[in-house]
């Protein structure tokens, strides 16, 4: 295994925007669920999870496709195709509960996509689902995302009865011109003031508000003004996205991002601290998290990077982790289909890291706040 400095000048070699998780043409020869299974046995007869045991569950639809994403959604409100999805994914949980019936799950992320554009009947079956399949430690957090336009009473109302303790509500811009570039026209200020209302209404001790720096028409001042509006509306969490063009919607219609736009982005980023400081929040994770207090962090980022845990994905294209460096996503949605159709657990394309790839992964993240060589050592 590699020493210390060995990894410190590997991490500190690759660009900024280096993406942690592996690339999905990374990903190796199919394996089969009952591999898959397997794996995640032995972790759990060994006790490997090290920080926590964590679960995702990926819900890829959008009422719309934003410009800026690339993350594996489908746009549209297709009822017939979030039913079948949804579906699916209660017999992946029902499939997947016997293995972990003697594991505490300390967190549970529900990402997409947009979670909230399930209606609250479908909200409730799939958490009231979670919760009688996986037993959570008392102090787990649970995370849903959430959209302006989809964080009505109703449904959240939905999440707090299951114990949904932190909302992240993708906002990315209040700037008209960046939204209306953006294919995201439909949101105003008016609409993300009474979201944010309908939160704290609702009870959640920890509100995020999501922004993207670098989009396209986007200016400094501009973004900097969406930082600000967000400050005093009184979010507990603001996490900076940057924006990269490969694989989004931008891209594919054949835009082009060159050097002066990625100065202008970086320099976004760069004033950010000094104004979110004077506004009292600090960062906690280099230029891209800023809270009020440390114990608003994400569990989800924070026990996978920094604690050696373990992530469970759920839901098509989710990805996983088991540690010490497997990772696996699902070799397909038709396979993923299938497969639970027939009662079985679907095959996955794996990529296998080991400890060495456990080490750069967690000193990547820590370059950007700060290298603890004890907890480096304790990995």
């Amino acid at each position: 295994m590699r020493d210390f400095a060995a990894y410190l000048d590997l991490a500190r070699k690759l660009p900024w925007e280096f993406e942690q998780l592996p690339t999905y043409d990374l990903f190796g020869s199919p394996h089969s669920g009952d591999e898959t299974s397997r794996e995640w046995t032995r972790a759990a007869n060994q006790k490997t999870f090290g920080g926590g045991l964590g679960i995702y569950c990926h819900i890829p639809y959008c009422a719309s496709r934003c410009n800026y994403c690339h993350c594996f959604t489908a746009s549209g409100e297709h009822s017939d195709a979030i039913n079948e999805h949804l579906q699916l994914l209660l017999l992946e949980i029902n499939l997947w509960g016997p293995v972990f019936a003697d594991c505490l799950v300390t967190n549970a992320y529900l990402g997409g996509g947009t979670p909230t554009i399930l209606v609250p009947t479908k909200l409730d079956a799939l958490l009231g689902l979670l919760r009688r399949t996986f037993r959570f430690a008392a102090t787990a957090q649970i995370t849903v995302e959430s959209t302006p336009r989809t964080a009505a009473p109703e449904r959240l109302a939905v999440l707090r009865n299951h114990n949904v303790d932190r909302l992240s509500m993708g906002i990315q811009s209040l700037d008209r011109e960046v939204l209306a570039r953006a294919n995201r026209q439909w949101q105003t200020r008016r609409m993300v003031e009474q979201a944010y209302r309908n939160a704290r209404d609702a009870g959640f001790p920890v509100v995020n508000g999501d922004l993207i720096a670098g989009l396209n028409g986007q200016s400094v001042d501009s973004f900097l003004a969406d930082a600000r509006f967000l400050a005093r509306l009184g979010f507990d969490t603001i996490h900076v996205y940057f924006f990269e063009p490969g694989g989004t919607p931008f891209e594919n219609n054949g835009g082009l991002m060159d050097a002066a736009w990625r100065a202008r982005r970086n320099a976004m980023l760069a004033a950010l601290g000094p104004l979110l400081t004077s506004l009292e929040y600090h960062p906690v994770f280099g230029e891209t998290i800023y809270a009020r207090r440390d114990n608003m962090l994400n569990r989800y980022d924070f026990e996978r990077y920094f604690q050696a845990g373990s992530v469970l994905g759920l839901g098509w294209r989710a990805y996983s982790h088991v540690f010490p460096g497997t990772n696996y996503m699902h070799l397909s949605r038709e396979t993923w289909r299938e497969s639970l159709r027939a009662g079985r657990l679907p095959p996955v394309r794996l990529h296998k890291g080991g400890i060495d790839y456990e080490m750069r992964e967690f000193l990547i993240f820590l370059l950007k706040r700060g290298v603890d060589l004890g907890q480096f050592r304790r990995l």
